[in-house]
């Protein structure tokens, strides 16, 4: 019977071992940080400075250039010409926030910096509600509504990182 038991044993932390944890993703070029930035005040500047931007290879910056350039074209009144690449980039940030499986990297997270705050549930609710833009552009007001939504829980989401960053600090300060 004990040998029976330390076999089970066995095998429990044999397949523990063998579970593939995320890995942590990485975070967004300095370029493209500052794109965005740029993006709330001078929306025209930031169109052509992503257009001039060359980019890296990572999949994550893939999709948050994809999803500025939906913002941008937007903002500049412009019609959206890359809905197949921002549904993409919808999704890829679902599967970072844990919304949906394509991608299984709902725990992996994001690498951030000391003091910074992981910014994907808010490119994820970013995504959804340029998504919603495009919908409604295109009059599927009802899908628009979905994507409205979606906006809504990712929004809660980053509310509640940065309500738990806030109390961390004042406790560490406390």
């Amino acid at each position: 019977m004990v040998r029976k038991v330390n076999v089970i044993a066995l095998l429990i932390g044999l397949l523990a071992a063998c579970a593939k944890v995320p890995e942590p993703v990485e975070g967004p070029t300095p370029a493209l940080q500052a794109i965005d930035s740029l993006m709330w005040q001078q929306p025209d500047s930031a169109l052509l400075a992503l257009m001039a931007y060359k980019g890296d290879a990572s999949e994550y910056n893939h999709h948050y250039a994809q999803l500025l350039t939906s913002e941008l074209l937007y903002k500049n009144d412009y019609e959206q010409t890359n809905r197949p690449e921002l549904q993409q980039a919808v999704a890829y940030f679902d599967s970072l926030v844990g919304e949906t499986p394509p991608l299984q990297r709902g725990s992996g997270g994001f690498k951030t910096r000391p003091n910074q705050i992981d910014q994907t549930p808010f490119l994820a609710a970013r995504a959804h509600y340029i998504n919603g833009v495009g919908y409604y552009e295109n009059d599927s007001a009802v899908q628009a509504c979905t994507e409205y939504i979606h906006t809504h829980k990712n929004r809660k989401k980053y509310q509640k990182l940065l309500q738990h960053r806030t109390e961390m600090h004042i406790f560490a300060a406390g």
